[in-house]
């Protein structure tokens, strides 16, 4: 790189690295200020690190208006399709077997009828009166006997 032909000060610099910040929080400015330095400024952290060789590089970054001016040409735009492509149908989750089918039509039959609930009651016993019921009692078992 060369040395630019004309001065540029590290107030201009200064500048044109504040205008970054607008639109931004602090913090979002503040690191996007430091990426540019830290790309374009020689790895500079600050500007105050900033070496004065690289002033004209750090506004060059700033003020390019567009990618096609930075890169020489537009790298955002997608080539035209040739012709529009009709979307493929997904595969069906499931194979629609003989008994998945009869399923399926007991399954329509059956739309707006309430379910059955089970009606039978199990008493479990109260587990603060042991003894209550017949499995209550306590079993020792002599010693070496397996339990079956």
């Amino acid at each position: 790189m060369t040395q630019p032909s004309c001065i540029i000060t590290k107030d201009q610099v200064r500048a044109v690295l504040a205008s970054l910040y607008s639109g931004r929080s602090k913090r979002d400015g503040f690191q996007y200020v430091r990426s540019i330095l830290h790309r374009h400024g020689g790895r500079a952290t600050s500007l105050n690190d900033l070496n004065p060789f690289y002033y004209a590089a750090v506004i060059a970054a700033v003020t390019i208006p567009t990618l096609a001016e930075f890169y020489g040409t537009v790298t955002d735009v997608r080539a035209p399709q040739a012709a529009p492509v009709a979307p493929v149908p997904p595969a069906p989750s499931r194979v629609r077997s003989p008994l998945v089918a009869d399923f399926e039509a007991r399954l329509k039959e059956r739309v707006g009828k309430p379910r059955s609930k089970p009606t039978m009651h199990v008493d479990y016993g109260n587990p603060g009166h042991f003894g209550d019921q017949r499995d209550d009692v306590v079993r020792d078992f002599p010693a070496g006997e397996r339990v079956r």
